[in-house]
């Protein structure tokens, strides 16, 4: 019993091999996303309304097998009996829209399918020397960008699919129209076709200039260019683009006026001059000054100003000083001059008065000192005398 079941078992994995090996593997188109798709393409290119109609004979069949019946009495046929069977496409249980397998030996084989059974799909057509819309074998037509051709069943298979355009069941080039633009490439303009290809060259841009939005515009530094001018109260000056145009633009507004391409400095009025400084008292003076400017709107006002000094006048330095930046300096004369009431007099300009005053003078402090002295020496006899008298008392 067991070597009987060994065999079975090795014949069944035979007659798989073997259904495997004979099954030839279809594929979907590279263009067509889905075999719900393919589908329905199919049923356009082989009806002339593009529609299913049971009018035609020309349908979309199905048949359900499982793996098991596969092994003994092989896979089953979606059409009836005398019908071509073509773009045939194997499913898990009864869905389409999901992968299909592309043949039976390759679903049962697959040990990720998930069923032991499943359904095939294939589109069913009567045979017939003539495909729909009297099309004979070897014929071909477009349908939409796709080559379909008419097979000795009488059904239009696909072909291709077209890149361009698809005409009396050819593909067909695109033409191109010479001479259709003009753009840049590179420093100069070039012709080029409706299809994008370059052609010869349209104009050469100068050293100057450089090919932008596709013509040549001069390439120029972008900035002031001249000497600025007075325009009313304004400064303009020229400006260039970096296309090389130009326009006057306003760099300034003088709320003064405007001369020689420069804004007007207001002018202050003509103020008095400042006050005597006061007499120098505890170190500080003060006068009366003016001032004018923005602050005060170009305007003279006056304001208190105070200096550090040691003088205000000459009048306040002894009679041989002069007060000079509040400071109160000698008088130097020469050797022919003598100081005198804070300034330097020639000594031959002084009258014999007061040359006599000055003799005078100095004989009269002379003759004091002398007195001084003598009182002081009569004083200290008379100290000594009353000092002997009482010692000869005691």
């Amino acid at each position: 019993m067991k070597k009987l079941f060994v065999f079975l078992l090795i014949g069944m994995m035979f007659a798989v091999t073997m259904v495997s090996a004979s099954e030839k593997i279809t594929t979907l188109p590279d263009d067509i996303g889905s075999f719900e798709e393919w589908k329905i393409r199919m049923l356009q290119a082989n009806q002339d309304d593009g529609f299913f109609s049971a009018s035609t004979g020309n349908y979309w069949g199905l048949c359900e097998n499982t793996c098991i019946d596969l092994i003994f009495g092989g896979d089953c046929n979606p059409c009836d009996s005398g019908e071509v069977a073509s773009s045939k496409g194997w499913h898990p249980d009864s869905m389409s829209t999901m992968n299909y397998w592309s043949s039976a030996n390759s679903f049962c084989n697959d040990p990720f399918a998930g069923y032991n059974y499943y359904n095939v799909q294939a589109f069913c057509k009567t045979p017939t020397t003539e495909c729909s819309g009297g099309g004979d074998p070897g014929d071909r037509k477009c349908v939409g960008n796709e080559i379909w051709e008419c097979d000795n069943s009488g059904t239009w298979d696909y072909v291709s699919g077209c890149s361009f355009q698809c005409s009396a069941g050819s593909c067909q080039e695109e033409q191109c129209t010479p001479h259709a633009t003009e753009r840049c490439d590179g420093d100069n303009i070039y012709w080029f076709n409706s299809c994008g290809e370059r052609e010869g060259e349209s104009e050469r841009c100068e050293s100057d200039e450089v090919c932008s939005g596709n013509e040549c515009v001069r390439n120029c530094d972008a900035g002031l260019m001249g000497s600025p001018i007075c325009s009313g109260d304004k400064i303009s000056q020229q400006y260039q683009f970096a296309d090389c145009t130009t326009e006057i633009r306003n760099t300034d507004t003088c709320t003064f006026g405007c001369e020689n391409a420069q804004c007007v400095d207001p002018q202050c009025e003509s103020c008095e001059d400042p006050t005597a400084w006061s007499q120098c008292e505890s170190g500080e003076m003060f006068r009366t000054n003016y001032k004018c400017g923005a602050d005060s709107d170009y305007r003279c006002e006056s304001f208190t100003e105070t200096q550090a000094c040691e003088c205000g006048t000459t009048g306040q330095c002894d009679y041989d000083e002069t007060c000079e930046s509040s400071v109160c300096v000698e008088v130097e004369c020469s050797e022919d001059q003598i100081a005198d009431n804070h300034e330097c007099l020639d000594k031959s300009s002084i009258s014999p008065v007061v040359i006599i005053s000055i003799v005078i003078g100095a004989f009269v402090f002379i003759l004091v000192i002398i007195i001084v002295v003598m009182m002081m020496k009569l004083k200290g006899g008379q100290n000594k005398n009353v000092k002997k008298k009482n010692k000869e008392r005691f």
